[in-house]
């Protein structure tokens, strides 16, 4: 288990080889390094938490990720998870201090993985997300971005990003096509299938964005944000129904979520 970091590389090779893909090495991570098996189950307990971008459960995927540092206080991708928590936490509180001190952190904490693994990919697109999410450094950002995925290619939040960033300088197509591109590198992930219809119903290719929608709910179907977006669409777009019963499925979830375990 400790060379799990070889094997993932290996497995990802062979793959591409066997498809004929065009994907370069992978060299994101020194592949030598030996990883703490305790430390890496956290590590991936805790992205996965994050994944979910919920105010619910992000404090849980900081415990996981500061637990995994302690166990190995090397492991530089624990650490960029981390910072990218801190991030995600600032979205769903509102105490400015609180905020300040996220801030700080973060850019600590992207600075020590840095420090442990100057090669690693995942932390150049993390460092760029804080210069376009806290300084408004958009070119700062796209820099720490395409050098991120100049060492890992396949790095679907790279791409999100980076679409994010042209989506603000108001070059759309490009902003759609590195989104399709990290929707391709990670199919499920609904975060990524979000921001694709948002892009899509920003340009005005609305039946696009609510098929982008549907397909996250096909696989999620209790997905609020996707129904939500779903119902916006529709209303734009002048299917007043379909909105409605959007937005109808959508409060049903809600007021399942809060019901009385007694009632």
């Amino acid at each position: 288990f400790e060379n799990i970091i070889s094997l993932i590389g290996n497995i990802s090779n062979e793959i591409a080889n066997e498809i004929n893909a065009t994907v370069l090495p992978i060299n994101d991570y020194n592949s030598s390094y030996k990883v703490n098996v305790k430390a890496y189950n956290l590590y991936l307990k805790g992205r996965h938490i994050w994944n979910q971008n919920s105010d619910k459960n992000i404090a849980s995927a900081i415990k996981l990720l500061k637990e995994s540092i302690k166990v190995d206080s090397n492991f530089a991708p624990s650490y960029v998870t981390l910072a990218e928590a801190y991030i995600t936490q600032n979205k769903f509180i509102s105490d400015n201090k609180e905020k300040q001190f996220n801030r700080g952190k973060s850019r600590i904490i992207i600075n020590k993985s840095l420090e442990l693994n100057e090669d690693l990919g995942m932390a150049y697109i993390t460092k760029g997300n804080i210069l376009g999410k806290f300084d408004w450094d958009w070119e700062g950002m796209k820099i720490m971005l395409e050098k991120g995925l100049q060492i890992d290619p396949n790095n679907a939040y790279g791409h999100m990003l980076l679409s994010d960033y042209y989506l603000v300088n108001n070059d759309l197509n490009t902003a759609i096509n590195e989104a399709l591109i990290a929707e391709n590198l990670d199919p499920l992930n609904a975060q990524i299938g979000m921001m694709l219809g948002d892009k899509y119903c920003i340009v005005g290719e609305y039946e696009k964005s609510i098929e982008q929608y549907q397909k996250i709910l096909d696989v999620f179907p209790n997905n609020g944000s996707a129904l939500s977006e779903l119902g916006f669409v529709y209303f734009i777009n002048e299917q007043k129904e379909q909105a409605v019963n959007s937005w109808i499925r959508l409060q049903e979830i809600i007021d399942c979520l809060f019901q009385s375990p007694n009632s």
